[in-house]
């Protein structure tokens, strides 16, 4: 016997199927708002300030690190309500600091720009992957189900300053 944890194979095929299925219905609003003033501590809150070139006010600052470095591109990371509903993730678990619905973020490209309440975000290339600790804190198979296709979220860098709340409308701009 070991205490490693394994995938279920049969509940990955249930939840890749019903993540396959999902559709947005284009108008996307703010479900939920995620600090994480500490290390491995996410709140809910009803609004983030937002400043350019650091990302959310009040944010523990090892969010932007990796292995040592600061990685641009991580000021602000967003996910999908419906893709946490699919897997039966409370919206404050991943740490993410927008829980967007009704926008599918898998359709973002680098450059993209979002307007949120009266922020303006623009999509980075950098990967917003699962990573252990999101398997710790839920499934090895859930983190599997969110491997596949973006469905982990995208980075955001913002651009102006302003504040964030809950039920805020998302739109995506086309900007000339």
């Amino acid at each position: 016997m070991t205490d490693e944890p394994t995938i279920d194979a049969a509940q990955l095929l249930e939840y890749q199927t019903r993540l396959a299925a999902l559709r947005y219905d284009g108008l996307g609003t703010v479900a939920a708002l995620v600090i994480t003033p500490e290390m491995d501590q996410h709140d809910l809150v009803n609004a983030l300030h937002i400043l350019p070139g650091t990302g959310v006010e009040g944010q523990y600052p090892g969010k932007q690190w990796w292995r040592g470095k600061r990685v641009a591109g991580r000021q602000v990371s967003a996910m999908n309500a419906e893709v946490l509903d699919v897997l039966g993730i409370a919206y404050d678990v991943p740490g993410d600091n927008l829980i967007i619905r009704g926008l599918d973020l898998t359709q973002f490209a680098p450059g993209d720009t979002l307007r949120i309440g009266e922020v303006l975000l623009t999509a980075t290339p950098t990967p917003h992957r699962p990573c252990s600790k999101l398997a710790a804190r839920t499934t090895l198979t859930k983190k599997e189900a969110l491997s596949a296709g973006r469905l982990r979220g995208i980075m955001l860098d913002a651009r102006e300053l302003g504040s964030v709340h809950v039920g805020d409308r998302v739109e995506r701009l086309i900007l000339a």
